[in-house]
């Protein structure tokens, strides 16, 4: 696995491509405020916890 950073641009055309998720690492109340259609909420307090969700993913973009 490597990590890679991104632009705003490049996170469109990866969700567009498919096999991509965006995982909004931020608390409920943050994520709750507003979010990229289609994010999956996930905080970073139990993230270690729910990672089993991301293996049917190519790419998974944090943020």
């Amino acid at each position: 696995m490597s990590l890679d950073f991104i632009s705003s641009r490049d996170v469109l055309t990866y969700i567009n491509l498919g096999n991509s998720v965006v995982i909004d690492i931020r608390d409920k109340d943050e994520f709750d405020r507003g979010h990229i259609p289609g994010a999956i909420s996930m905080p970073y307090e139990g993230f270690d916890e729910n990672t089993s969700v991301l293996k049917e993913y190519e790419n998974i973009i944090l943020c």
